[in-house]
């Protein structure tokens, strides 16, 4: 990426490889490594992930517990 994304832009990509990428609905989970390919090969950084994800469960969008992402309805409408 030319510049660095905001949170509330890396939450949305997160949103899109749960629903588009791996088929997540609402109440589904992701295993939070599943994020690491689809983060490094499109020129995102770890940071961006992290900024994401807690962006995601701030707006109710997932709720992460461990290694566990859970797709809320709410997330799953934001996608």
């Amino acid at each position: 990426m030319a510049t660095k994304p905001t949170p509330e832009q890396a939450a949305k990509y997160i949103l899109q490889i749960m629903v588009k990428k791996f088929n997540v609905r609402g109440g589904q989970i992701l295993m939070r490594n599943s994020l690491i390919t689809p983060f490094s090969t499109d020129g995102w950084q770890s940071s961006d992930e992290t900024a994401g994800l807690q962006y995601a469960v701030q707006k109710g969008w997932v709720t992460v517990k461990e290694n566990i992402i859970t797709l809320t309805d709410d997330g799953y409408a934001a996608a």
